[in-house]
């Protein structure tokens, strides 16, 4: 850590040791604490976060705080770059044995965040999500030649129907990494950075083929009723609507697709074609195995 960067916050005084987590993003233990340091190139996505985590902590859920620094601000500019520092949540996430859980905790705390979503004025404009616009994007790339007419019917279909529904402030990345828990306890939520606007439905759906991934090359079949859970989790706090009931599995295949097409761009051949996979026995699987 360049010291230049850490003199600008009192808690990063007397650093003890530092993990990179993934790039950009560095954990240091202090002797005050555990901290995280990340690292942000756009100002303007970079104010857009911070104005939403602030909104977020007048509501009742946990989230990450964001620390000041010496001169009162919440991010400091060094070089081209912007630098915030946030308090760890005490807690872990789950990243492992999604079969042994249940999975109502995470739909009740993905439930729990729209409601603080709900709460809030905003005052800014978040990106909003496109799908039927998506379309040809998601269905191109090198894999085109081997998706059948059923499957592009059945996207492009679902895809006009899910673009019908209401857009709301969603997490938009609230895999499980992402929802820290402690003692079986929504200890809050981190990585709010690429919220906007879209589908309640697609946070669910997201967080569901997160886990679906996991299991897919052993205990997929564990999926067809654990995927239940999150929906009656989410359903103890937030209703919803038989339309959108009956889209949940239609945008697991898109979530799919789209990761199928970043992981193809990215060069990443092996995770572009398990996402495949995935998105095809979702497919395969929409008449005889609904989501709720």
């Amino acid at each position: 850590m360049d010291l230049q960067i850490a003199n600008n916050w009192k808690e990063l005084a007397k650093p003890i040791a530092e993990t990179v987590l993934k790039p950009g993003i560095l954990e240091i233990k202090t002797d005050s604490g555990l901290f995280i340091l990340k690292t942000k190139n756009e100002k303007q996505e970079l104010r857009k976060s911070l104005y939403l985590l602030q909104a977020i902590r007048r509501e009742d859920v946990p989230i990450e705080v964001p620390v000041e620094s010496l001169s009162g601000e919440l991010y400091v500019d060094h070089g081209n770059k912007r630098y915030c520092l946030f308090e760890r949540i005490v807690g872990d996430p789950i990243n492992t044995g999604f079969e042994h859980i249940n999975w109502e905790i995470f739909g009740n705390a993905i439930a729990r965040l729209h409601l603080a979503f709900d709460k809030i004025a905003i005052d800014i404009a978040f990106p909003e999500m496109q799908f039927v616009d998506a379309f040809p994007w998601l269905t191109g790339g090198k894999r085109q030649s081997v998706l059948s007419c059923d499957y592009l019917s059945y996207l492009s279909d679902s895809l006009a129907k899910i673009e019908a529904l209401q857009k709301e402030l969603i997490h938009r990345d609230p895999h499980p990494g992402n929802i820290i828990f402690k003692d079986g306890k929504l200890a809050g939520f981190i990585d709010l950075d690429l919220s906007t606007m879209g589908p309640r439905i697609f946070d669910l759906v997201y967080c569901s083929t997160a886990m679906l991934s996991d299991l897919f090359s052993g205990q997929r079949e564990v999926w067809v009723y654990k995927r239940k859970e999150i929906v009656v989790g989410y359903q103890r706090l937030c209703h919803l609507s038989d339309l959108e009931l009956s889209l949940l599995l239609p945008m697991a295949v898109y979530i799919q697709q789209l990761f199928t097409r970043f992981y193809e761009n990215q060069r990443d051949d092996e995770k572009s074609a398990h996402n495949a996979m995935i998105a095809k026995w979702l497919f395969e699987s929409n008449e005889s195995r609904p989501m709720v």
